[in-house]
């Protein structure tokens, strides 16, 4: 079940490249991301932490929990951003709040999460289930027959 999470994610993820990052600039989440890539903010190291999340080991799960925590404590951090330098020295500064694009990327780091937890907690097997003979009872080979037709 955690795969369907983690296409999810992706998918969302990829769909916040589309939309609008801040209300009151017509930034893209691509642009936000290129854009992070030269800058290196905080709020754009929550990718980093996200794709990490994602594509490491899935054994590894404690190390994804643990960056799956971090890009949304750091993808938080756009909260706090309220204007957005203007380009030259006649631009002004252009204040913002945040935009459907930052709810959808924000949704992609928690729906991630998420998947990681039922992936650990919900998919995995319970030890008596591990231990149990897969055969119901009555089916499997209890006698002590050698092949030799008795």
């Amino acid at each position: 079940m955690e795969k369907y999470f983690r296409w999810g994610s992706l998918l969302v993820y990829l769909i916040a490249f589309a939309l609008p990052v801040f209300k009151g600039d017509e930034m893209l989440g691509a642009n936000a991301f290129i854009l992070g890539v030269l800058v290196h903010t905080g709020p754009w190291l929550a990718n980093v932490f996200y794709l990490i999340a994602l594509f490491v080991n899935k054994k590894n799960i404690d190390a994804r929990i643990g960056c799956g925590a971090v890009a949304i404590t750091l993808g938080l951090l756009t909260l706090r951003i309220q204007k957005i330098e203007g380009i030259g020295s006649e631009s002004e500064d252009t204040p913002v709040s945040v935009g459907i694009g930052f709810f959808f990327w924000m949704a992609s780091f928690i729906v991630l999460l998420a998947g990681i937890f039922i992936g650990r907690y919900i998919d995995k097997p319970a030890p008596e289930q591990i231990m149990e003979d897969p055969l119901p009872p009555g089916t499997g080979n209890t006698s002590n027959n050698s092949g030799l037709g008795h």
